[in-house]
């Protein structure tokens, strides 16, 4: 925690020197709204996943797609035939904390991030004075929720994450964090995701729950337990980011249109750019950049706005942006 409040504050430091007082009042004001917008998308949070609880599959199907800008477009079907809910296990153990074998941290440079990520859409446990005190910070939400697993998309349910253990069918309960390694991704200030390796339009999303295991989930069952969740792709969490780096710290062009023929305006990189997204379109990134020069000279930069490469030919994401209290 003594990072992450370091972190925050040399972040603001660095706007108030480099960019001036009027780019940081923006961009408080920015975080501010979006909190806000957030903040009436919460529900109250339950307890833990009862063993006797009966499931709710009364809830509707509602997925949502990148997003080309600020306005999200979504695949959103009012399903009648959603996705039968698997009986749990017997015996369903009581909810556990995961334990301390949980690969979580900032992606590295070379690391393959997939195309999005499952995290908690409440995020009321981080709220209030006492939030550090929570006991669902980092990667325990993990104990809140309900997930049935499968082997591939309509394929055989296989297991379930419940209640903090991973549950083969027929098999016995698992720690998770005590039994078996997870692998999640610091997302959040105080909170970390698993990544998702592909995102189909019928619901279906691979989800990474080990460093090396994959498993199916359907949207229809992110609601089964006391805390919902989410599955967002990174375009949609670099826009409500609001500002993004590059992975590799190498330069990069921005230039005048999304193609790599297009007339190069100026050369971004982490050091000397403030990068805010504005859209995507397919393997670029529409940005708003500040150059960061010498405040005395450049109290309030005037921003440049241009098309940078994203990710690669492959689907390799090239920029990451820095978690909310980082």
């Amino acid at each position: 925690m003594e990072r992450i409040t370091r972190s925050g504050i040399a972040l603001c430091s660095v706007i108030v020197v480099c960019l001036g007082v009027p780019l940081l009042a923006y961009w408080l004001t920015h975080q501010g709204q979006r909190s806000n917008i957030e903040a009436t998308q919460l529900k109250p949070l339950g307890t833990a996943f009862p063993t006797n609880l009966l499931f709710n599959q009364e809830h509707k199907f509602s997925f949502e797609a990148s997003q080309t800008g600020r306005e999200s477009r979504r695949l959103a079907h009012n399903r009648t035939n959603l996705l039968p809910v698997p009986p749990l296990p017997a015996n369903l153990p009581e909810a556990t904390p995961p334990g301390p074998e949980i690969v979580g941290a900032l992606p590295t440079p070379s690391e393959d991030i997939g195309v999005g990520h499952l995290y908690p859409k409440d995020f009321s446990f981080l709220g209030g004075q006492d939030w550090m005190n929570s006991p669902y910070l980092t990667e325990r939400w993990i104990q809140l929720i309900a997930l049935p697993l499968y082997t591939n998309p309509e394929g055989n349910h296989w297991g379930w994450i419940v209640n903090g253990w991973l549950i083969p069918n027929g098999q016995a309960a698992i720690a998770i964090g005590h039994d078996t390694p997870f692998f999640m991704r610091f997302t959040f200030y105080a909170l970390s995701s698993f990544l998702v390796t592909e995102i189909r339009e019928d619901g279906w999303f691979q989800l990474q729950y080990t460093p090396t295991n994959t498993a199916w989930v359907h949207t229809d069952h992110l609601n089964l337990g006391s805390l919902e969740l989410g599955v967002e792709r990174w375009q949609d969490r670099f826009l409500d980011a609001g500002i993004i780096e590059f992975r590799h710290n190498e330069p990069q062009p921005l230039r005048s249109e999304p193609a790599d023929d297009a007339t190069a305006i100026l050369t971004l990189n982490n050091e000397s750019t403030w990068i805010e997204p504005l859209a995507f379109n397919g393997d670029w990134m529409h940005v708003r950049v500040w150059q960061i020069g010498d405040p005395a000279s450049h109290p309030a930069p005037s921003p440049q706005v241009g098309w940078v490469r994203w990710r690669t030919a492959d689907n390799q994401s090239l920029i990451w942006y820095p978690p909310k209290g980082a």
